[in-house]
């Protein structure tokens, strides 16, 4: 947050965080873990991105639109001006009804919605809402290898070469 105040001119986006993706270093919710009880694993930490499915099935709308709500007004309360709302390790949210939420508050805070797919991008422009035009690609999922192919694919159709006539 410090680097966006001194250089206003980047574009940014709030990634709504619920869960860790890193092993060796673990957080919780800028909410009191008492205010949110569902986000929580037994240690008290948002839950590891091994834990996802496990997350969704318990995880109350009520404390993830606590949570996001604290973490968006986190960015404001900086006097930091984002561009958009994003998810960090949940693709599109991972539930309808988060993803729900989230477009909500997209429309509240007069942000952009970062989404993964053709299905979900054309559900946050039929609701007037700016969002990426393109399928989101996850970079930092793939190898080495595996992201020179998925680029060289993603030139190859985006010029045309791989569009039928």
């Amino acid at each position: 947050m410090h680097l966006l105040s001194d250089h206003p001119d980047i574009s940014f986006g709030v990634h709504l965080t619920v869960i860790c993706d890193l092993v060796h270093y673990r957080w919780g919710p800028l909410t009191s873990r008492e205010k949110v009880p569902s986000l929580i694993d037994e240690t008290g930490f948002f839950y590891h991105v091994e834990h996802i499915p496990e997350f969704l099935t318990q995880a109350k709308l009520s404390d993830l639109e606590v949570e996001f709500r604290t973490q968006i007004e986190a960015v404001l309360a900086a006097s930091l001006k984002p561009t958009h709302l994003d998810w960090h390790c949940l693709q599109n949210g991972g539930r309808a009804d988060i993803f729900e939420l989230t477009v909500g508050l997209a429309k509240e805070y007069g942000l952009a919605l970062r989404v993964h797919d053709r299905p979900a991008i054309e559900t946050v422009q039929c609701q007037g809402l700016p969002t990426n035009d393109y399928d989101l690609l996850d970079s930092y999922a793939l190898s080495s290898i595996e992201k020179s192919a998925h680029y060289a694919q993603l030139d190859f159709v985006q010029n045309g070469k791989g569009l039928e006539a």
